[in-house]
Protein backbone atom coordinates (compact mmCIF):
# COMPACT_ATOMS: atom_id res chain seq x y z
CA UNK A 1 0.00 0.00 0.00
CA UNK A 2 2.92 2.31 0.66
CA UNK A 3 3.64 2.26 -3.09
CA UNK A 4 0.57 4.42 -3.49
CA UNK A 5 1.32 6.67 -0.53
CA UNK A 6 1.59 9.79 -2.68
CA UNK A 7 -1.80 9.04 -4.26
CA UNK A 8 -3.49 8.56 -0.89
CA UNK A 9 -1.87 11.72 0.38
CA UNK A 10 -3.02 13.74 -2.61
CA UNK A 11 -6.57 12.43 -2.26
CA UNK A 12 -6.55 13.53 1.38
CA UNK A 13 -5.22 16.90 0.28
CA UNK A 14 -8.01 17.28 -2.29
CA UNK A 15 -10.57 16.55 0.42
CA UNK A 16 -8.94 19.15 2.67
CA UNK A 17 -8.84 21.70 -0.16
CA UNK A 18 -12.51 21.09 -0.95
CA UNK A 19 -13.50 22.21 2.53
CA UNK A 20 -11.06 25.11 2.43
CA UNK A 21 -12.46 26.37 -0.89
CA UNK A 22 -16.04 26.19 0.38
CA UNK A 23 -15.07 28.26 3.41
CA UNK A 24 -13.08 30.64 1.20
CA UNK A 25 -15.98 31.26 -1.17
CA UNK A 26 -19.04 30.81 1.04
CA UNK A 27 -18.00 30.60 4.68
CA UNK A 28 -18.28 32.97 7.60
CA UNK A 29 -16.90 32.97 11.16
CA UNK A 30 -20.28 31.65 12.31
CA UNK A 31 -19.28 28.31 10.77
CA UNK A 32 -16.20 27.97 12.97
CA UNK A 33 -16.42 25.18 15.59
CA UNK A 34 -17.32 26.36 19.11
CA UNK A 35 -13.94 25.24 20.46
CA UNK A 36 -12.12 27.31 17.83
CA UNK A 37 -14.29 30.35 18.55
CA UNK A 38 -13.62 29.99 22.27
CA UNK A 39 -9.87 29.63 21.71
CA UNK A 40 -9.78 32.66 19.42
CA UNK A 41 -11.58 34.80 21.98
CA UNK A 42 -9.26 33.61 24.74
CA UNK A 43 -6.17 34.76 22.83
CA UNK A 44 -7.77 37.97 21.57
CA UNK A 45 -8.21 37.07 17.89
CA UNK A 46 -11.21 38.45 16.03
CA UNK A 47 -13.41 35.81 14.45
CA UNK A 48 -12.88 37.39 11.04
CA UNK A 49 -9.11 36.97 11.36
CA UNK A 50 -9.56 33.46 12.76
CA UNK A 51 -11.56 32.40 9.70
CA UNK A 52 -8.99 33.85 7.30
CA UNK A 53 -6.10 32.19 9.13
CA UNK A 54 -7.90 28.83 9.23
CA UNK A 55 -8.56 28.93 5.48
CA UNK A 56 -4.98 29.99 4.74
CA UNK A 57 -3.57 27.14 6.83
CA UNK A 58 -5.77 24.56 5.10
CA UNK A 59 -4.87 25.88 1.65
CA UNK A 60 -1.15 25.82 2.39
CA UNK A 61 -1.21 22.33 3.89
CA UNK A 62 -3.35 20.96 1.06
CA UNK A 63 -1.14 22.40 -1.69
CA UNK A 64 2.00 21.31 0.14
CA UNK A 65 0.74 17.71 0.30
CA UNK A 66 -0.11 17.73 -3.41
CA UNK A 67 3.06 19.37 -4.68
CA UNK A 68 5.55 17.92 -2.18
CA UNK A 69 4.07 14.79 -0.55
CA UNK A 70 7.27 14.06 1.36
CA UNK A 71 7.11 17.48 3.02
CA UNK A 72 3.35 17.58 3.34
CA UNK A 73 2.49 14.24 4.93
CA UNK A 74 3.15 15.33 8.52
CA UNK A 75 1.29 18.68 8.39
CA UNK A 76 -1.77 17.12 6.76
CA UNK A 77 -1.75 14.23 9.22
CA UNK A 78 -1.66 16.65 12.14
CA UNK A 79 -4.40 18.71 10.50
CA UNK A 80 -6.71 15.71 10.34
CA UNK A 81 -5.88 14.78 13.94
CA UNK A 82 -6.98 18.29 14.95
CA UNK A 83 -10.15 17.86 12.87
CA UNK A 84 -10.88 14.58 14.65
CA UNK A 85 -10.57 16.19 18.08
CA UNK A 86 -12.81 19.13 17.10
CA UNK A 87 -15.42 16.90 15.45
CA UNK A 88 -15.53 14.60 18.46
CA UNK A 89 -16.28 17.62 20.66
CA UNK A 90 -19.04 18.66 18.27
CA UNK A 91 -20.55 15.18 18.25
CA UNK A 92 -20.59 15.10 22.04
CA UNK A 93 -22.04 18.62 22.07
CA UNK A 94 -24.89 17.63 19.76
CA UNK A 95 -24.08 20.16 17.02
CA UNK A 96 -26.25 19.89 13.92
CA UNK A 97 -23.55 20.80 11.38
CA UNK A 98 -19.78 20.79 11.45
CA UNK A 99 -19.46 23.94 9.31
CA UNK A 100 -16.65 22.32 7.31
CA UNK A 101 -18.18 23.47 4.03
CA UNK A 102 -19.58 26.78 5.22
CA UNK A 103 -23.17 27.59 6.08
CA UNK A 104 -24.44 26.62 2.62
CA UNK A 105 -23.79 22.90 3.12
CA UNK A 106 -24.97 21.08 6.23
CA UNK A 107 -22.91 18.05 7.19
CA UNK A 108 -23.56 16.35 10.56
CA UNK A 109 -20.38 16.08 12.67
CA UNK A 110 -20.87 12.31 12.94
CA UNK A 111 -20.72 11.95 9.16
CA UNK A 112 -17.67 14.19 8.84
CA UNK A 113 -15.97 12.39 11.73
CA UNK A 114 -16.40 9.07 9.92
CA UNK A 115 -15.10 10.47 6.62
CA UNK A 116 -12.10 12.22 8.17
CA UNK A 117 -11.28 9.11 10.21
CA UNK A 118 -11.24 7.03 7.03
CA UNK A 119 -9.04 9.61 5.30
CA UNK A 120 -6.63 9.75 8.23
CA UNK A 121 -6.37 5.96 8.49
CA UNK A 122 -5.81 5.70 4.74
CA UNK A 123 -2.93 8.16 4.93
CA UNK A 124 -1.33 6.39 7.89
CA UNK A 125 -1.67 2.92 6.38
CA UNK A 126 0.00 4.20 3.21
CA UNK A 127 3.12 5.08 5.27
CA UNK A 128 3.90 8.36 3.50
CA UNK A 129 7.06 8.87 5.58
CA UNK A 130 8.68 6.27 3.30
CA UNK A 131 8.23 8.45 0.24
CA UNK A 132 11.42 9.45 -1.54
CA UNK A 133 12.51 13.05 -1.25
CA UNK A 134 11.48 15.20 -4.18
CA UNK A 135 13.36 18.06 -5.80
CA UNK A 136 14.15 21.08 -3.69
CA UNK A 137 11.32 23.62 -3.63
CA UNK A 138 11.87 26.44 -6.08
CA UNK A 139 10.55 29.96 -6.48
CA UNK A 140 7.27 28.90 -8.21
CA UNK A 141 6.55 26.56 -5.30
CA UNK A 142 7.20 29.30 -2.76
CA UNK A 143 5.05 31.78 -4.69
CA UNK A 144 2.20 29.25 -4.79
CA UNK A 145 2.26 28.88 -1.02
CA UNK A 146 2.42 32.66 -0.59
CA UNK A 147 -0.63 33.00 -2.83
CA UNK A 148 -2.45 30.44 -0.67
CA UNK A 149 -1.63 32.49 2.41
CA UNK A 150 -2.93 35.65 0.76
CA UNK A 151 -6.06 34.09 -0.78
CA UNK A 152 -8.40 34.64 2.21
CA UNK A 153 -7.54 38.35 2.24
CA UNK A 154 -7.93 38.60 -1.54
CA UNK A 155 -11.17 36.62 -1.91
CA UNK A 156 -13.18 37.07 1.29
CA UNK A 157 -14.81 40.53 1.19
CA UNK A 158 -13.61 42.94 3.86
CA UNK A 159 -15.76 43.52 6.89
CA UNK A 160 -17.30 46.91 7.64
CA UNK A 161 -15.59 49.32 10.02
CA UNK A 162 -17.30 51.14 12.84
CA UNK A 163 -19.17 54.30 11.89
CA UNK A 164 -16.92 57.30 11.42
CA UNK A 165 -19.51 59.70 12.81
CA UNK A 166 -18.15 59.52 16.35
CA UNK A 167 -14.92 58.20 17.87
CA UNK A 168 -15.18 54.55 18.81
CA UNK A 169 -13.58 54.83 22.25
CA UNK A 170 -15.76 55.17 25.34
CA UNK A 171 -16.12 58.65 26.68
CA UNK A 172 -14.54 60.32 23.66
CA UNK A 173 -17.65 62.10 22.44
CA UNK A 174 -20.61 63.80 24.10
CA UNK A 175 -23.81 61.83 24.03
CA UNK A 176 -25.80 64.79 22.72
CA UNK A 177 -23.73 65.15 19.54
CA UNK A 178 -25.94 65.21 16.48
CA UNK A 179 -25.64 62.17 14.18
CA UNK A 180 -24.71 62.77 10.55
CA UNK A 181 -27.59 63.02 8.07
CA UNK A 182 -28.37 60.59 5.31
CA UNK A 183 -27.99 57.21 6.99
CA UNK A 184 -27.77 54.21 4.67
CA UNK A 185 -26.59 50.63 4.78
CA UNK A 186 -22.95 49.91 3.87
CA UNK A 187 -22.42 49.59 0.13
CA UNK A 188 -21.42 47.01 -0.87
CA UNK A 189 -22.77 44.78 1.85
CA UNK A 190 -20.19 42.40 3.34
CA UNK A 191 -20.66 38.64 3.30
CA UNK A 192 -20.75 38.61 7.10
CA UNK A 193 -20.41 40.96 10.05
CA UNK A 194 -19.56 40.44 13.70
CA UNK A 195 -21.74 41.94 16.40
CA UNK A 196 -20.15 42.40 19.83
CA UNK A 197 -22.71 44.12 22.07
CA UNK A 198 -20.47 43.97 25.13
CA UNK A 199 -18.05 46.31 23.35
CA UNK A 200 -20.82 48.89 22.89
CA UNK A 201 -21.12 49.67 26.59
CA UNK A 202 -20.38 53.33 27.25
CA UNK A 203 -20.63 54.20 23.57
CA UNK A 204 -23.07 56.59 21.90
CA UNK A 205 -25.28 54.41 19.74
CA UNK A 206 -24.08 56.27 16.62
CA UNK A 207 -20.54 55.00 17.27
CA UNK A 208 -21.48 51.33 17.62
CA UNK A 209 -21.92 48.51 15.14
CA UNK A 210 -25.65 48.99 15.61
CA UNK A 211 -25.47 52.24 13.64
CA UNK A 212 -24.15 50.35 10.62
CA UNK A 213 -27.25 48.18 10.32
CA UNK A 214 -30.10 50.28 11.69
CA UNK A 215 -30.84 53.97 11.35
CA UNK A 216 -29.99 55.30 14.83
CA UNK A 217 -32.10 58.40 14.22
CA UNK A 218 -35.17 56.17 14.24
CA UNK A 219 -34.38 54.70 17.65
CA UNK A 220 -35.88 56.14 20.83
CA UNK A 221 -33.56 57.80 23.33
CA UNK A 222 -34.13 55.00 25.83
CA UNK A 223 -34.75 51.40 24.85
CA UNK A 224 -34.27 47.77 25.82
CA UNK A 225 -32.95 46.13 22.64
CA UNK A 226 -33.32 42.37 22.27
CA UNK A 227 -31.25 40.79 19.50
CA UNK A 228 -32.74 37.45 18.50
CA UNK A 229 -33.24 34.81 15.82
CA UNK A 230 -36.59 33.18 15.16
CA UNK A 231 -35.10 29.66 15.06
CA UNK A 232 -33.10 30.01 18.29
CA UNK A 233 -34.39 28.01 21.27
CA UNK A 234 -32.57 30.28 23.72
CA UNK A 235 -34.27 33.27 22.07
CA UNK A 236 -37.65 31.57 22.32
CA UNK A 237 -37.26 31.04 26.07
CA UNK A 238 -35.87 34.52 26.67
CA UNK A 239 -38.59 36.31 24.71
CA UNK A 240 -41.30 34.31 26.47
CA UNK A 241 -39.85 35.34 29.84
CA UNK A 242 -39.82 38.99 28.79
CA UNK A 243 -43.39 38.74 27.52
CA UNK A 244 -44.59 37.43 30.89
CA UNK A 245 -42.61 39.98 32.92
CA UNK A 246 -43.96 43.46 33.73
CA UNK A 247 -43.42 45.98 30.94
CA UNK A 248 -40.29 48.05 31.69
CA UNK A 249 -40.42 51.87 31.60
CA UNK A 250 -38.42 51.92 28.35
CA UNK A 251 -39.78 50.37 25.14
CA UNK A 252 -38.51 47.12 23.70
CA UNK A 253 -36.76 47.07 20.34
CA UNK A 254 -36.92 43.54 18.95
CA UNK A 255 -33.95 43.31 16.59
CA UNK A 256 -34.24 40.22 14.43
CA UNK A 257 -31.36 38.53 12.64
CA UNK A 258 -32.69 36.82 9.52
CA UNK A 259 -31.12 33.46 8.69
CA UNK A 260 -31.13 31.64 5.38
CA UNK A 261 -33.94 29.12 5.49
CA UNK A 262 -36.09 31.03 7.98
CA UNK A 263 -39.77 30.29 7.53
CA UNK A 264 -42.98 30.18 9.50
CA UNK A 265 -42.62 26.40 9.68
CA UNK A 266 -39.34 26.53 11.63
CA UNK A 267 -40.12 29.69 13.60
CA UNK A 268 -39.90 29.20 17.37
CA UNK A 269 -40.39 32.75 18.62
CA UNK A 270 -44.17 33.09 18.62
CA UNK A 271 -44.52 34.71 22.04
CA UNK A 272 -42.65 37.96 22.60
CA UNK A 273 -43.16 41.28 24.36
CA UNK A 274 -44.71 44.26 22.64
CA UNK A 275 -42.16 46.51 21.04
CA UNK A 276 -40.64 48.02 17.92
CA UNK A 277 -39.72 45.34 15.38
CA UNK A 278 -36.57 45.86 13.30
CA UNK A 279 -34.94 43.38 10.94
CA UNK A 280 -31.26 43.38 10.04
CA UNK A 281 -30.42 42.95 6.33
CA UNK A 282 -30.98 39.35 5.26
CA UNK A 283 -28.08 39.44 2.79
CA UNK A 284 -25.53 39.70 5.61
CA UNK A 285 -24.65 36.77 7.86
CA UNK A 286 -24.33 38.14 11.38
CA UNK A 287 -21.83 36.46 13.68
CA UNK A 288 -23.29 36.54 17.19
CA UNK A 289 -24.77 34.04 19.63
CA UNK A 290 -28.31 35.11 20.40
CA UNK A 291 -30.13 36.36 22.39
CA UNK A 292 -28.57 39.58 23.66
CA UNK A 293 -30.11 42.32 25.79
CA UNK A 294 -28.78 45.82 25.16
CA UNK A 295 -29.86 48.75 27.33
CA UNK A 296 -29.75 52.19 25.76
CA UNK A 297 -30.28 55.39 27.76
CA UNK A 298 -30.23 58.79 26.09
CA UNK A 299 -28.74 57.21 22.97
CA UNK A 300 -25.86 55.71 24.96
CA UNK A 301 -25.42 51.98 25.54
CA UNK A 302 -25.30 51.44 29.29
CA UNK A 303 -25.55 47.67 29.45
CA UNK A 304 -25.31 44.50 27.38
CA UNK A 305 -25.88 40.92 28.50
CA UNK A 306 -25.93 37.63 26.66
CA UNK A 307 -29.03 35.52 27.20
CA UNK A 308 -26.78 32.44 27.02
CA UNK A 309 -25.26 33.38 30.39
CA UNK A 310 -28.51 33.18 32.28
Amino acid sequence: MHKHAATFLRLAALWLLTGALFKLLLGSPKDLPPSVISFAKDIGLSLDLTLRLAVAIELVIGLLAILRPKLGWLPITLQFVVFEAILLQMVLGGDASCGCFGSQVTVPPTVMLAIDSAVLLGVLFAKPWRLPSGPSPGIPFALTLILCCAAPWLVIPPTVDLPAALPAGPGTAPTDQEPPPGWSLPDPLPRYAELSPDSWIGQPVHATQLALWTDPDQLPLDAHIVIYRTTCEHCQEHLEELALAPQPPMPYILLRIIEKGDSEDNRLTHVMPEGIHIELPAAVEFVIETPWDVIMEEWTVTGANSGRQE
